[in-house]
């Protein structure tokens, strides 16, 4: 009997769950973090909300859309991919790039739904250094995470 969507979608997260419980526990934080950590770019942001628009974009369209030039696009686009936030498919010389799949528009809509409901905090941590002091000109490069 085949897979519905449903089903295939389920039978995957369970897959991934057993992969997952099957690593050493540093390991699976790391791939967490690491995980998380694809997401903390607003150029990638703007990459995967651009293909949830659009569903499919050449790296060429990518560029013209964002304020970074092409080489650091692909670079971008290079580590959601290898993270499985995107594919990429080939058409002769060109690379046409879509979101891996639907759970990705799942996530990056519980990302947005998240930051509405802790807005205030979020804008505070945009305005501190990692101690908690007040943001200064001289340690403005600084962030809360």
């Amino acid at each position: 009997m085949p897979l519905t969507t449903k089903d295939s979608a389920t039978a995957g997260n369970a897959a991934a769950t057993v992969a997952l419980d099957g690593l050493a526990a540093d390991v699976r934080l790391l791939v967490l973090a690491k995980t998380a950590s694809a997401l903390a770019d607003p150029v990638r942001l703007q990459i995967l909300g651009l293909l949830r628009t659009h569903e499919e974009m050449t790296v060429g369209e990518l560029t013209q859309a964002l304020p970074v030039s092409q080489p650091r696009v692909s670079v971008h686009l290079r580590c959601l991919t290898d993270c499985g936030y995107t594919a990429v498919r080939r058409e002769g010389r060109r690379s046409i790039y879509r979101l891996q799949g639907p759970h990705i528009t799942g996530l990056l809509d519980a990302i947005e739904a998240h930051a509405a409901s802790s807005l205030e905090g979020l804008l505070s941590c945009l305005a501190c250094t990692p101690s908690g002091e007040p943001l200064t000109q001289t340690n403005a490069e600084a962030e809360c995470c």
